[in-house]
């Protein structure tokens, strides 16, 4: 199979799996295929159901109050400027229910008041003898004007007493020709019954004329992040946001970007998350348009995000030491100096570099976020000096290094392979090391925090840490000449199953740190127990 096809294969079936429909608009489900269990996502129940009988577990919640008002079909779709709240962005959290709405908010330039094609498509599925069928609905609202809720009916039409959905739209000006606008899609079926769960559920957005799509971070206030987050992503820019689902626009849509697929697998294209499956229900002329909307709802995001580079790239001749066996075994004060200083040159090359972000604009922006990274820049050169000059911290050091890299060889099956560290793993424990080890530093105050994906390897960094923390603290006697004593470290984890994993990762090093603990034990009257770094002349019968 051709490494591009992958890819496509795996998210074609994965939102068949979730989403669906998984054969086309008008698929049939056999009796045992509940809708209700084979899908997981897209998914809005009756506003106000009872959903004990449910077992679905989604976040729930609505955004439109239950009374709002809505537009019956005598109502001008385009002109009416009736102020009906669409409600708030931020709805209760009920595990046991699934949402009632979803919807998306996004910024626009426009002279006058902005105007939107809206196309609105959602399923039932219906059972019909042995089968469940699903049964495609659509709306199309034409030059809207935000600021009502408009009621639709099953068969598309404005109809406020039999309606399904209700949509509803909010604008406000932020000034300077600038709107920030809020569309929502919310189950009002009559009946508050499981039964009446719309599926698929997705709001298409097209500008009208003189109306403009523009990114959240050129928006006066919208960058809710601050400047340094805006300097960040300014060439990766936000168009909207989801709420209860997720938005994709022009340049990111799954379906208007063409994906590399080989010509024998080009069967995907005309599949989800690729291709629109209740397009071709509409008229000619509102399918084109709305095949290519300015921004949409979508349930699936798979937006490729490159993952990021963590090796040595350094341009410097001299490459950090980055194996934790041999940096455990480095108690010579000038030796790991050596080892360690290439990361903070590195770093201070890589903060210079950003002078070349400065276009007059925002030299002062870009200034401020140098000098904070020279505040990180100090405290990493500081940690190295620490080691250099504070035999305690520099055998913690080494001690931590060689739990760590046992660890890492368990299981045998491992046992070839040590722990070599990322560059900025060793960064963050070198510049939270004075921290950890001297009550009196003044970074004591300072939350130190990763940011990095998952996977790459912000775990190894902590535990690094929590090793050379347990260590030093063992080697620093209390005033009743006791050491070690006293809970060192506390863990939080919010995911069940990143709680588990965790906890065993965090077992392990613990248990290394045992074995080392004891190490020469059993060596014979005399020798000292504990393991310590070649070198170290700290003869202490009980090291640790």
């Amino acid at each position: 199979m051709a490494p591009g096809a992958v890819r496509e294969l795996f998210v074609t079936d994965l939102a068949k799996s979730l989403l669906g429909p998984r054969d086309g608009p008008c698929e049939e489900l056999t009796q045992s295929q509940s809708p209700f269990y084979e899908y997981v996502t897209g998914m809005l129940a009756p506003d106000g159901q009872d959903q004990s009988e449910n077992s679905q577990e989604l976040a729930g919640g609505g955004y439109l109050p239950s009374d709002a008002p809505v537009s019956s079909a005598d109502d001008d779709a385009a002109g009416n400027d009736e102020d009906v709240s669409p409600g708030t962005a931020s709805p209760a959290i009920d595990p046991s229910k699934m949402p009632s709405s979803m919807g998306l908010s996004f910024y626009v330039s426009a002279k006058d008041a902005p105007r939107f094609d809206v196309c609105l498509t959602w399923s039932k599925y219906e059972q019909r003898d042995e089968i469940w069928k699903r049964v495609p609905r659509r709306a199309v609202a034409r030059a809207i004007k935000p600021g009502k809720t408009l009621a639709y009916d099953r068969n598309g039409n404005l109809d406020a007493n039999n309606a399904e959905v209700a949509f509803s739209s909010k604008c406000t000006e932020i000034g300077n020709g600038k709107h920030h606008v809020s569309m929502f899609m919310k189950n009002v079926s009559p009946e508050r019954k499981k039964e009446q769960t719309i599926f698929q559920v997705q709001i298409r957005v097209v500008c009208a004329q003189e109306t403009v799509l523009i990114p959240a971070d050129d928006s006066d206030g919208a960058q809710a992040g601050g400047q340094d987050e805006a300097f960040a992503y300014r060439k990766k820019p936000s168009y909207g946001k989801g709420h209860m689902t997720s938005v994709v626009w022009r340049g990111i849509d799954p379906e208007q970007v063409p994906s590399d697929i080989p010509q024998e697998y080009a069967w995907c294209a005309d599949q989800p998350p690729f291709a629109w499956v209740d397009g071709s229900l509409l008229e000619p002329g509102d399918a084109e348009k709305f095949k290519n909307p300015d921004i949409r709802t979508e349930f699936l995001p798979m937006l490729s995000v490159p993952s990021p580079e963590t090796g040595w790239d350094g341009s410097l001749d001299q490459s950090p030491v980055l194996k934790a066996a041999d940096l455990a075994g480095m108690y010579d004060p000038d030796l790991l100096r050596k080892a360690l200083s290439p990361i903070p040159a590195e770093y201070e090359k890589w903060i210079r570099r950003m002078d070349a972000e400065k276009d007059g604009e925002n030299d002062a922006l870009v200034s401020r976020i140098q000098g904070e990274c020279g505040k990180v820049l100090s405290r990493i050169e500081g940690g190295i000096e620490r080691l250099a000059s504070d035999e305690k911290a520099r055998l913690a050091f080494c001690f931590a290094n060689r739990v760590v890299d046992l660890a890492h060889r368990w299981p045998k099956t491992r046992a070839a392979q040590g722990m070599e560290y990322r560059p900025f793993q060793l960064a963050f424990a070198l510049m939270s090391l004075d921290s950890v080890v001297d009550p009196a530093s003044p970074h004591r105050d300072t939350c130190d925090m990763l940011w990095v994906p998952t996977a790459a390897g912000k775990t190894e960094a902590y535990l690094l840490l929590v090793a050379i923390s347990i260590a030093h603290r063992r080697l620093r006697e209390t005033g009743e000449g006791k050491s070690g004593a006293g809970v060192d470290v506390l863990s939080r984890y919010t995911l069940r199953l990143l709680t588990m994993q965790q906890f065993k990762r965090t077992l392990k090093m613990i248990c290394a740190a045992e074995t080392l603990r004891v190490d020469g034990l059993r060596s014979g009257p005399g020798a000292p127990v504990g393991w310590r770094p070649p070198g170290c002349g700290n003869e202490k019968d009980f090291l640790w």
